[in-house]
């Protein structure tokens, strides 16, 4: 019987900024496979879809900071962990503070806000918590036909999904 395989990541302290102007294609010009994963969000009267893999494109893939309408809304996601979180704040800068702050000893993402760094399932991060969903494409789009969807910084500008 051979053991089992057991990798521990190392903590690991950055500050790496976020991702602060993302670029969204439509619906219909995203060529994305009707299984790939979004990320889906709808809040403050819109609906965008993030591209899950997207966010385990680096080290500088897993905070991005967005805008719906007026409203700051940053979108966090750990590839490792499969952990996703959506904030939003009512305070006009204070989510372009959110980093990615490396790893945590806890063995998750570590965002930065601030100087202070928070391992991202924590309660005590400062921002409000946005509700969102994590479904196939093909299920979004049918919902939410005209959404734009962020495929991530190198998938935008050439307009591939998941499975190039």
């Amino acid at each position: 019987m051979k053991p089992a395989t057991i990798f521990i990541q190392v903590p690991m302290i950055v500050d790496l900024p976020a991702i602060s102007d993302p670029t969204f294609l439509t619906a219909a010009a995203a060529e994305l496979n009707n299984d790939d994963l979004v990320i889906g969000v709808v809040a403050f009267g819109e609906a965008k879809a993030y591209l899950k893999s997207a966010f385990g494109k680096g080290l500088t893939s897993h905070v991005v900071l967005d805008r719906f309408g007026a409203t700051p809304v940053t979108i966090t996601h750990c590839d490792l962990t499969s952990c996703t979180r959506v904030f939003s704040s009512t305070k006009e800068n204070s989510l372009s503070d959110i980093h990615c702050g490396g790893w945590m000893a806890e063995q998750e993402l570590a965002l930065l806000v601030g100087n202070k760094r928070f391992a991202q399932s924590s309660n005590e991060i400062p921002f409000d918590d946005v509700p969102f969903v994590i479904t196939t494409w093909d299920k979004w789009r049918v919902e939410h036909p005209h959404s734009p969807v962020y495929l991530g910084t190198h998938n935008a500008i050439h307009g591939k999904g998941q499975s190039e």
